[in-house]
């Protein structure tokens, strides 16, 4: 038996994440609607794992990070996406989940995490995971359609990763058409799916590169796209892994 506390003071929330729940024989799952109650509860049982909502009642969980440290940590928030992200990173959260979260996404990403694990997870120099793909941001290329974003995903998941393939090679044979081409296409993909400073980092290559600007002269910019373009690519295969 996994055991799980969840920090949630909304009951509507409250109400669709444990009703969803009923059916999972595996999961213990025990509501706070405060950090107040949450310290306590820690105090008595071992928890194997804590999703909690960033802002509750009697403050947030950047303010109280500290006591749910040697505990995995699964963030919940309204706030955008990359604001999201940022917070995530700052209290070591091992994963995050924009409101309204769907039932099936958490508790499908609980099942891949904690089912078949002996024990909770206490290093927390082990969790390298910090940002999220908030598939909601698909909503206007899909209707909404759950079905049509994770196709549109795996799509764009494989179009990445054959791109930044080929990058290095562009670079090192000097294939300046090639690599205006590949930033050019790669710009409105990336404004679908919410990622604004990609496509403008692209966008900003681009019109160097019409410049006639050398590669050694916007090399940084190309290794940024390429460190943050992978970083993205493993949101995308994070999210294609757990739906």
């Amino acid at each position: 038996m996994k055991r799980i506390l969840y920090l949630e003071d909304d009951e509507i929330e409250v109400f669709r994440i444990k009703r969803a729940a009923k059916g999972l024989p595996d999961f213990e799952i025990t509501v706070a609607d405060s950090f107040e109650k949450a310290k306590t509860l820690i105090g008595k049982v071992e928890y194997d794992l804590i999703v909690t909502d960033h802002g509750l009642a009697d403050g947030n969980a950047s303010d109280h990070a500290d006591w749910f440290r040697n505990t995995p940590v699964v963030l919940v928030s309204g706030m955008e996406a990359h604001e999201l992200a940022k917070v995530a990173k700052d209290i070591g959260a091992m994963e995050c989940f924009t409101k309204p979260v769907s039932a099936s996404q958490l508790l499908g990403f609980l099942q891949t995490y904690l089912l078949g694990k002996s024990s909770a997870v206490t290093d927390r120099s082990t969790i390298t995971s910090t940002k999220c793909f908030d598939p909601s941001i698909l909503d206007n290329a899909t209707g909404g359609d759950p079905s049509l974003q994770m196709e549109l995903t795996k799509m764009f998941h494989e179009s990445l990763s054959k791109e930044l393939e080929k990058l290095p090679e562009y670079l090192a044979d000097g294939e300046r058409e090639k690599l205006q081409r590949m930033v050019h296409n790669l710009k409105p993909k990336l404004m679908i799916f919410g990622q604004e400073e990609l496509s403008n980092g692209c966008r900003s290559i681009e019109s160097q590169l019409m410049e006639g600007v050398e590669f050694d002269t916007i090399k940084e910019q190309l290794n940024k796209l390429e460190s943050d373009s992978k970083e993205f690519l493993g949101l995308l295969k994070k999210y294609l892994t757990y739906n």
